[in-house]
């Protein structure tokens, strides 16, 4: 069957050109055929007849051709051009024919071709427009043919305001007594195709015919359709197109997309959605369309007695498979365009087969089949309201279902259904569950539990519905809201409502959304992270004031003196995959206070001035500006006694000489710390306004040490000490709330930072024996025991008013902290020092140095 279609294609296009040549007559249009009936005239018509149906008839254009206004024919009542015998073909040669505003009434009045074993052709065109010809609601049709129509090779071919008292407001083409499966009505190779607002009182808005082939090579579109039977006994059939009982029809959107949009019957004052009407028997032999190109029906199909040939959608007779849609719809592509009736059913009684490429049905949209089935390389989409219907047993194997932020509130889901007794719906496969807003995961909607309906499958009895795997996919977003998204399934038996009627069992199908938390976008959350950072800055800041400090005291000579000094300090935190960059680099300056007290006891006391500068990926800086105090205290005494008096407490008595030495001394050391950091934010959004926030952070930094000072007994001319340390240092701060001020502010709420961290290390010391030089390495290991990262809550000031969780950085817990310093005495009057230091943690650097003069008492 499908093979006929196929060499009945090859002869109407390629033989066409071959036929005898002793036979043909060919005639010349040009302008001097135009005629406009405006102010009267009788047009003269063209006969044409072969002297066997063997001969050609040519009418070859040399220019550009219009005939317009016919209101009177010579012969009277008569068609432009009239054929009785062989074949017929128009020639354009590049130019175009144009009719237009014409009212006269015999069958065909464009062209009328009685020869019914033959061709007639329109090849060639640069516009081939039929307007008005004839004008509503005189005429019958602007193209009678009884045989072949060939629209090949045309630029653009237009067919608008065309009507009939008949059938067939634009075409009407039937073969009488021709039994065959080559296309009566065959479009090809065409730019671009329309049909609109004609006009049938009984069947064919546009086209009547028994076998019809398009093959778009660009767009083609019937739109605005009509049939309306002046007797309200009639039954109107196909706004666009009829398909007489045993016909065909083959559309392939091969190069540009067939559209039905607007077309419709009139029936008792009703007006009803049509595209297609087939008859009884008549079949669909193809529904193909290339990738990128579709077939769309916003009207719909009609098919009054089942065929027993199947339809594949998207396979032709070569076994060849295309990936384009085949789209069935309600109302119109225009968005705001409102459907004329609740349901749009499409009835296509075959057995269908989808072979690749998408089957989309949209919302308010039933399509019903004898059978139907799916092949897995192609996909079904059903949106929301949309149904599938089946006589037979339904096969899906590659189903996708929108999903919008209007299906989270909706209780009417899409839905599969057989109709019959003991026919099966099998669903294969995970179901693919496609977000259609680009803003979806925004919705407010989804800031709480969710249970949406999903999908519906029905069939007379539960057994008879099978899923064979009950997955989702589902796209997540980085941003908007987080959660889990879960399939459940609940089943309801069939049950009998009254003693004569049976209601189908379901299986329903819920979406389940449980949210986790919101994360903003990129645009909307810049400088919210600097803001939780900003304790990692005062975290730092009073860390290095601890180094300053110890700095100063540091030595073997402790004398009383003033002092001051300049420090500054860099933390980097490399950006890791979704993670920021980190940068704060600060400086300032301290001066302060030393004394030796009575017992080995050195006290210091510094008052710190520092300001400091933040900044991550986003377009966004904070400025801070640190007032500080600090207080360090150092202890040296003799560790022999603490070991005696420890061991002496044991159930043994060892030898304590044997196990320390009298010598080596004990160093207890202990400081503690305040910061206060006013913090001025400026952040650049989506304006050309500043949007700013200021703030304030609390630190307070409490450390206690001890370390054992061992004498080096080898002779060695840089390093005489080596001193084993290990110190406790406990840090709280504190990010007060606030409000930012300007465009798209925000309001934050107050977080905490609290870390204890157990450094552990050896220091080495030594001295010049010219020099009054002291200097000192260090290396520690430095474990966080016990962390609480800042977290702050963040409420939107603007519409919608999101909210979030802003977490600050994530610093690892271990480090290696490496140190140098120097002292050098200078007449006993004026001490000069100096310290570098580096912390290393897994993508965290930080570096600092501080050098200052001490003026000794």
């Amino acid at each position: 069957m499908k093979q006929n279609f196929s060499l009945g294609i090859f002869c109407s296009l390629v033989l066409l050109p071959l036929y005898p040549a002793h036979g043909d007559v060919r005639n010349t249009l040009s302008s001097t055929n135009n005629f406009d009936g405006s102010s009267g005239g009788t047009l003269e018509i063209k006969e044409s007849q072969g002297t066997s149906s063997n001969d050609h008839v040519f009418y070859s254009l040399s220019s550009d051709v219009e005939i317009k206004n016919v209101t009177k024919t010579n012969p009277a009542n008569r068609s432009l051009f009239e054929h009785t015998q062989g074949y017929l073909s128009f020639l354009g040669n590049g130019h175009s024919m144009i009719l237009s505003d014409n009212t006269l009434t015999n069958q065909g009045s464009f062209v009328k071709n009685t020869e019914s074993n033959s061709v007639c052709s329109f090849l060639g065109f640069h516009e081939l427009l039929i307007t008005n010809t004839p004008e509503a609601p005189l005429g019958k049709g602007a193209i009678f043919s009884n045989s072949r129509l060939v629209f090949r090779n045309n630029k653009k071919i237009a067919f608008d305001g065309c009507s009939s008292l008949q059938e067939g407001g634009a075409i009407h083409c039937v073969r009488p007594g021709i039994n065959d499966n080559i296309p009566s009505v065959f479009l090809q190779n065409n730019g671009s195709t329309i049909f609109q607002n004609n006009e049938s009182n009984t069947a064919g808005g546009a086209i009547y015919t028994d076998n019809l082939a398009i093959e778009a090579s660009g767009p083609v579109h019937f739109i605005h359709n009509t049939v309306a039977p002046q007797n309200d006994r009639d039954l109107p059939k196909g706004g666009a197109i009829y398909i007489l009982p045993k016909g065909t029809l083959s559309l392939h959107a091969k190069e540009g997309s067939i559209i039905f949009e607007g077309n419709k019957v009139i029936r008792n004052n009703r007006v009803v959605p049509s595209s297609i009407h087939l008859g009884s028997e008549a079949s669909i032999e193809y529904l193909i369309a290339n990738k990128g190109h579709s077939i769309e029906f916003y009207d719909p199909i009609f098919h009054d007695g089942s065929s027993n040939k199947e339809l594949y959608i998207n396979k032709d007779s070569q076994e060849k498979i295309y990936q384009g849609t085949v789209l069935f719809s309600s109302g119109c592509r225009q968005d705001g365009c409102s459907p004329s009736q609740a349901f749009y059913l499409s009835r296509i009684l075959q057995n269908v087969s989808l072979a690749g490429g998408t089957l989309h049905i949209k919302g308010d949209t039933i399509v019903t089949t004898k059978r139907f089935s799916q092949l897995p390389e192609s996909k079904i989409i059903l949106e929301q309201q949309a149904k599938l219907r089946a006589d037979g047993h339904i096969l899906i194997s590659n189903l996708h279902l929108p999903l919008t932020t209007q299906q989270l509130i909706s209780t009417d889901p899409p839905s599969i259904s057989t109709i019959f007794r003991d026919n099966y719906l099998r669903l294969y496969g995970p179901i693919f569950i496609n977000i259609e807003d680009e803003n979806f995961y925004d919705t407010k909607l989804l800031e709480k539990d969710l249970k949406i309906p999903l999908l519906t499958l029905e069939s007379q009895e539960l057994s008879k519905i099978q899923v064979e795997d009950d997955d989702i996919i589902i796209r997540q977003d980085p941003y908007g809201y987080q959660g889990t998204w879960t399939l459940d399934w609940e089943d309801r038996e069939s049950y009998m409502q009254t003693p004569r009627i049976k209601i189908n069992a379901v299986k329903n199908a819920f979406l389940s959304w449980k949210p986790r938390e919101f994360r903003p976008y990129f645009i909307d959350a810049q400088g919210n992270s600097l803001v939780s950072n900003s304790l990692w800055s005062s975290f730092t800041d009073v860390r290095k004031i601890h180094e300053l400090m110890d700095t100063v005291s540091d030595g073997s000579i402790h004398n009383q003196g003033i002092w001051g000094a300049e420090l500054s300090h860099i933390l980097h935190k490399e950006a890791r995959p979704s993670k920021t960059d980190f940068l704060y680099t600060s400086h300032g300056y301290a001066f302060g206070i030393s004394n030796r007290l009575p017992g080995q006891t050195v006290t210091n006391l510094g008052i710190i001035h520092m300001s400091g500068h933040t900044q991550d990926t986003t377009a966004a800086k904070n400025w801070t500006h640190t007032l500080a105090g600090s207080l360090y205290l150092q202890h040296t005494c003799a560790f022999y006694p603490f070991v005696k008096w420890s061991l002496g407490n044991l159930f043994f008595s060892p030898n304590v000489g044997r196990v320390v030495s009298k010598n080596v001394p004990l160093i207890l050391t202990a400081q503690a710390t305040y910061s206060n950091t006013r913090n001025v934010l400026s952040v650049s959004r989506p304006s050309t306004k500043i949007t700013e926030a200021y703030w304030n952070t609390h630190c307070v930094n409490m450390e206690g040490g001890v370390s054992l000072s061992f004498d080096i007994q080898e002779e060695h001319d840089i390093f005489h000490n080596v001193l084993p340390f290990f110190n406790i240092q406990g840090i709280y701060g504190y990010q007060r709330k606030f409000t930012e001020e300007g465009v798209r502010p925000h309001r934050l709420s107050s977080s905490q930072l609290m870390n204890l961290a157990l450094p552990l290390g050896m220091r080495i010391e030594g001295h010049s024996k010219r020099l009054s030089l002291f200097y000192v390495g260090s290396v520690s290991y430095i474990f966080d025991a016990y962390r609480k990262n800042p977290v702050s809550n963040v409420l939107c000031e603007y519409s919608p008013f999101y909210f979030w969780k802003i977490y600050s950085m994530e610093l690892p817990r271990q480090g290696l902290h490496c140190q140098v310093s120097a002292h050098y005495t200078y007449r006993d009057t004026v001490a000069l020092f100096a310290k570098g230091s580096a912390e290393l943690r897994r993508f965290v650097t930080c570096y600092s140095a501080n050098g200052g003069m001490q003026v000794l008492f």
